[in-house]
This record gives C-alpha cells, sequence and structure tokens, in this order.
C-alpha cells in the first residue's frame, strides 16, 4: 500500500508539472483555433508512461472540443519539446488530449441552478431537467437579434465547403465576440474546423477573416498582415479598460488643445515602438487569458511587445474640455488601437479612451469585401493568400510539392516570403518559406499522390 501511495503522490506531482508546462507552452502557440482552449489538468498511468492532458474549450461545444483535440495532437511534438526542456525527466510520458468531462457536469449544474432559480418549484417539490446538447438561453442571446436568420442548416448536414477550405470575410457587428461568429459560422455552414484571423472585441466592427477546413492551417499567415482601423477618442478621460465600456478613473481639462498639435503627437507615436497589451486582451499568461483575470479584478505582469504604426492621422477634431476626435490607423498585426490611443492622450498632457473601434481593412481586405456571417461569401484559398508573393509550378513539380519536398530557391523571383505555391491552375497547393538556398514547406494543403 506505501508504494503505491507513493507511485500515486509521485503521478500527482508530475501531473502538476506537466500541467504547467504545457500551459505556459500553449500560451506561446499563436493558433486561433487554441485561441480559446485551456488546460485543466494532466493525469499520468501508474508507469509514467502516458500522460492524459485534459482541456476545455469557451462554450464546451462537442464540435469545437473534437476540433481542440486535433488541433492539440498536432502539436504534441513541440509540447513534447518543452517538456523535456522545462523538466529533468528522461523520458518524457506519451501525450494524449482529451476533453474535460467534469467541465460539462460543473455547466449543467449551472444550469439546473439557474433554472430553479428563475422558475421555483411547488412547495415541497423539487425537480429539473437539463436537455442534453441543448444550448442554454443565455448563450443564444448573445447573438444580436438583427444577425438571426429565419432558419438555419443542421450541423450534421454534409457541408459544400471545399475540401481543401477556404476564407471568408466578415463584415463583424457589435455585441458579439470573435468566437461568437467563428460558433456562428461552424453552425451555419456545417463544418467543424472553423478559426479566425485576428481577435475583434465584443464593441468593436469591421473586418474579421474566417478560415475553414485545411485552410485554418493558413490563418496565420493572414494574421500577420497589416490592419487598418477608424476609431472615435475621447481626450481628456481615462477608463478602466481602455475603452467606453470601463469605468472613468481620472479626467483632464484638454479645452486648450487644437487640432494641430493633436496631430502633431499623433505623428510621434509613427514607427516601431513597445506596447504593453491591456488587462481586457485575450493574451494568455501562466494559461489564462488576461480579460478573465482583469474580470477578476487582478492585475498581472505583461512583457512589452514591439509594433509598428505607419499611419495615425486625425480626420475630425471637435474641441473642448473632453475633445472628440476621429483617427484613421495603419499598423502592424499585434497593436492595440486602445493602448495607442492611451499613449496618444498621455502624449498630450492628459489620458484618452476609445468611444468606438472599426476594423477597415486586413491586407488588401477592406470592409466592402465583407458580409454579415449569416450570408457568407466563400473564397478559394489562393484568395486569401493573395497579399503574399506567388510561385508558380509545373504538375511534375505540384506533385513534389504535394509530399512536402523542397524546392530551388530560384522559383522565388521576388522578396523574402513567405510564398503561396500554385499549379497550373491557380490552384493553392502549399505556402513555402526560405531556408539558405531552397525553400522549404511550411503548410501543405495539396494531398500527396
Amino acid at each position: 500500500m506505501a508504494r503505491y501511495e507513493r507511485g500515486y503522490e509521485r503521478g500527482e506531482r508530475l501531473g502538476e508539472l506537466l500541467r504547467r508546462i504545457l500551459a505556459d507552452e500553449l500560451a506561446r502557440i499563436a493558433d486561433e483555433e487554441l485561441e480559446f482552449v485551456t488546460i485543466t489538468g494532466v493525469k499520468t498511468d501508474r508507469e509514467l508512461s502516458v500522460a492524459t492532458v485534459y482541456f476545455s474549450t469557451l462554450h464546451l461545444d462537442p464540435d469545437e472540443e473534437s476540433v481542440a483535440a486535433e488541433v492539440l495532437a498536432g502539436y504534441r511534438r513541440r509540447f513534447g519539446e518543452a517538456v523535456r526542456s522545462e523538466s529533468r525527466l528522461k523520458r518524457v510520458p506519451r501525450l494524449v488530449f482529451s476533453p474535460d468531462s467534469s467541465m460539462h457536469s460543473g455547466a449543467r449544474i449551472e444550469a439546473i441552478l439557474r433554472g430553479m432559480e428563475a422558475a421555483p418549484p411547488p412547495a415541497g417539490r423539487v425537480s429539473a431537467h437539463v436537455e442534453p446538447n441543448t444550448p442554454s438561453k443565455a448563450r443564444d442571446t448573445s447573438w444580436p437579434e438583427t444577425s438571426v436568420p429565419a432558419a438555419e442548416p443542421s450541423v450534421e448536414e454534409p457541408s459544400t465547403v471545399n475540401p481543401l477550405g477556404g476564407f471568408a470575410v466578415v463584415d463583424k457587428a457589435a455585441g458579439c465576440t470573435s468566437h461568437d461568429v467563428v460558433a456562428r459560422a461552424r453552425k451555419l455552414l456545417g463544418v467543424r474546423r472553423v478559426g479566425h484571423a485576428g481577435t475583434l472585441d465584443p464593441d468593436a466592427t469591421g473586418v474579421l477573416i474566417l478560415g475553414f477546413g485545411k485552410a485554418t492551417r493558413l490563418l496565420r499567415f493572414v494574421t500577420a498582415l497589416g490592419k487598418e482601423y477608424e476609431a472615435e477618442v475621447v481626450l481628456g478621460a481615462q477608463t478602466t479598460t481602455g475603452d467606453a465600456s470601463g469605468e472613468v478613473t481620472q479626467t483632464w481639462d484638454m479645452s486648450r488643445l487644437g487640432r494641430t498639435a493633436a496631430s502633431e503627437a499623433a505623428r510621434g507615436l509613427l514607427g516601431e515602438t513597445s506596447q504593453t497589451p491591456p488587462m481586457v486582451s485575450a493574451l494568455k499568461v501562466d494559461g489564462r487569458r488576461l480579460h478573465n483575470l482583469a474580470r477578476e479584478g487582478l492585475t498581472v505582469e505583461r512583457q512589452p511587445r514591439k509594433v509598428r504604426v505607419s499611419r495615425f492621422d486625425v480626420l475630425d477634431f471637435e474641441a473642448g474640455e473632453r475633445p472628440l476626435a476621429r483617427i484613421q490607423v495603419a499598423c502592424g498585426s499585434g497593436t492595440y488601437v486602445r493602448t495607442l490611443a492611451e499613449d496618444w492622450g498621455r502624449s498630450l498632457g492628459g489620458g484618452a479612451h476609445l468611444r468606438s473601434l472599426r476594423r477597415t481593412a486586413v491586407g488588401s481586405f477592406t470592409v466592402n469585401d465583407g458580409r454579415p456571417v449569416d450570408s457568407l461569401e466563400l473564397l478559394p484559398p489562393a484568395v486569401g493568400l493573395r497579399d503574399y508573393p506567388s510561385v508558380s509550378v509545373d504538375d511534375e513539380q505540384a506533385r513534389l510539392v504535394s509530399f512536402g519536398r523542397f524546392l530551388p530557391v530560384e522559383l522565388a523571383a521576388e522578396g523574402d516570403g513567405p510564398y503561396a505555391v500554385h499549379n497550373s491552375q491557380g490552384d493553392l497547393l502549399a505556402v513555402y518559406e526560405r531556408s539558405g538556398n531552397l525553400l522549404k514547406p511550411a503548410v501543405v494543403l495539396a494531398s500527396a499522390g
């Protein structure tokens, strides 16, 4: 018995060590399909040769969990290398990823309790019933009423999406999260694997690019494209969140500020600079989303990140004690416009926050290309990568690409890559990157044959 207990304690300690290492590594993985995935625990077998990694998703949806398990398994080697480098283990256990069923039990109990509070049972009798796989009413009402179509196809219907997947440009409405848009698209199209290329805050609107099927593997290239925004900024008032949803914490009288001085200060923020992510962002620290920590009233240390702002124009300016400015910003991926607005306010001797935000472009995709999520236009993978230099290959080279073979660098006529590799018909086969005197595959869509 003592030997068994020692083995049990050792397994518990190893499980907690693995959970911490894997959670930290998950936070470093820039994959939109894992944006709302959290590692909840790790359990090892008695021989410590297999470790079951339990995880949860935002909405505890079975389709989301199935996709997340596949994506996590694709990073198994990376997770294993992280464990090897961060621990003293001589042998890394084989990692198996599984949804945390206890989270479902907790959600179901919570739903039962909500139902009991909403409709008290007759005296002396308590009964509750939750239909399996039925979304809660609270979740349904999170979607704007104007966006709900009269009828929608079942997720069980066969999908009409290209086997290689594709993209869609959504003009996101206010009042829903980026993840809500993904869940909506998944339901409408009957496709399990859906992701997006860059989070928009619930109150923000504008361009949100979705990827479907195999094309979700290409989303990191779309995410890396430059962004453009239009925003309204209230100068002279600082809030807890950097936007109008937060509480005002400090005010300044900026009635003497004019448009000329405001524009000059905006130009001073151009170029490359360091920016500390806000506590209300979707970034992870120690495996937890910053915005979740913020809701609990917690503030944690965040590492500054290099960002680039190429345009910061003041389009309109209304003077007053709290001036209202309409701005246009062009910036690199990873830039927080709310933080830029706060920095602008500080440079003017006060504070500032966003009143509204609209993303007007991602790369060459603009709001004119966008559609409401309930009337998506599916684009082929080649269109989604149109902002990258193209490499065209013949039939024999296309066959080599399908096997993930290296290509001669001479095929790449321009730029440093990545390169969108197309066949003679213009179909996207893969994305390649430079590796010395060769081009190596980063993502291959084409099936070997």
